[in-house]
């Protein structure tokens, strides 16, 4: 036969199991939602790196003289 206290102690345990899987389940929904978040912003510049490389080629593809480009803007060899 199991004691009162004995009763108590296992109810106890239980109890604070229970609270330590919810709070690990709310710490990991946390962290998702941040990382979740955070990808969102770094995808959202990468995309504009993306674009600001597309424009920078379409620049330089129409360059006409491209040494005296360079040279205007101070690249030498």
């Amino acid at each position: 036969m199991v004691s009162r206290a004995e009763r108590d102690e296992y109810e106890e345990q239980s109890a604070y199991e229970i609270r330590t899987r919810e709070l690990i389940s709310e710490s990991l929904d946390n962290m998702t939602h941040h990382l979740t978040t955070s990808m969102g912003e770094v995808v959202e510049v990468l995309s504009q790196i993306s674009e600001a490389m597309s424009e920078l080629s379409d620049r330089l593809m129409s360059i006409d003289n491209p040494e005296e480009f360079f040279e205007e803007m101070g690249i030498t060899k």
